[in-house]
């Protein structure tokens, strides 16, 4: 870190009240000592976490409080960091979102696919949810289709769940992108899933499951909901409306302090 002219830091749940009992960033209060030119790039907070510890707040303002702008993906995160003491940081979005090209989208969006690919969360499961979310899509699509992003998604949804009238696909995301270049809706838990689809220019409504697309949806426009009965999904999958605003302002305002430096 001392021999490096410049840091960026990524990591979409990297930082948490508690920096001791949740270490996603593994850094100490030595380690942040020598963070003198470091930068968070879409940075966003683990949950919805409970107050700053001491240590967390030294932590981050040792590490962050001198550099320059700093990138969070929402709000939330932002006023954590304020929380902190930390006031050089703005709002940018995930950076996964930079390439969704929001014209192209609403005309490539507005017409209903007959398939549909989904993803299932094993690391959050909830079993009512998630059946009634496989259950909905069989009801409306005569096409569907299952991705495995994470680890164990696969062997929840088939044990647990079923995943009959699903035709499975490789966990590549070669195979994710061509069943969507392909035409088809995206549904499902898998947040960044769902990003993927909007950047290919297809209708995605992510069922929201933390607080990450929860506060991306709140900020940016992209479309989520909690709701996975027939009913509602029947009604997303009708209603193609999309209105995803981008702070290119603020983006651009971050990117400048390294082409001027």
């Amino acid at each position: 870190m001392k021999q490096s002219k410049l840091a960026l830091i990524g990591g979409t749940n990297l930082l948490a009240s508690d920096m001791r009992a949740h270490r996603q960033w593994k850094i100490t209060l030595l380690d942040a000592a020598y963070l003198t030119n470091a930068f968070l790039l879409g940075v966003g907070w683990r949950n919805y976490d409970t107050a700053l510890t001491r240590y967390s707040k030294l932590l981050l303002k040792t590490a962050l409080g001198r550099t320059g702008i700093h990138s969070v993906r929402d709000n939330y995160t932002l006023a954590r960091l304020q929380e902190a003491g930390i006031k050089n940081a703005v709002n940018t979005a995930c950076p996964t979102l930079w390439l969704i090209d929001c014209g192209k989208l609403n005309l490539t969006a507005s017409k209903k696919n007959n398939a549909v690919v989904t993803t299932i969360t094993a690391y959050r499961k909830d079993k009512t949810r998630d059946l009634q979310l496989l259950n909905s899509l069989r009801a409306i699509y005569p096409e569907r289709y299952f991705w495995p992003q994470g680890l164990y998604d696969y062997e929840y949804a088939r044990e647990e769940l079923g995943l009959d009238g699903f035709t499975v696909l490789p966990p590549t995301l070669k195979a994710f992108d061509e069943i969507l270049i392909g035409g088809c809706d995206y549904v499902g838990t898998r947040l960044h899933a769902g990003i993927r689809a909007l950047q290919k220019g297809q209708y995605a409504r992510i069922i929201a499951i933390d607080n990450r697309a929860i506060e991306i949806g709140r900020d940016f426009g992209i479309p989520i909901s909690t709701s996975t009965d027939v009913e509602s999904v029947a009604k997303y999958a009708d209603d193609r409306s999309l209105n995803i605003t981008l702070p290119w302002n603020t983006i651009e305002h971050w990117k400048q302090q390294f082409l001027s430096a």
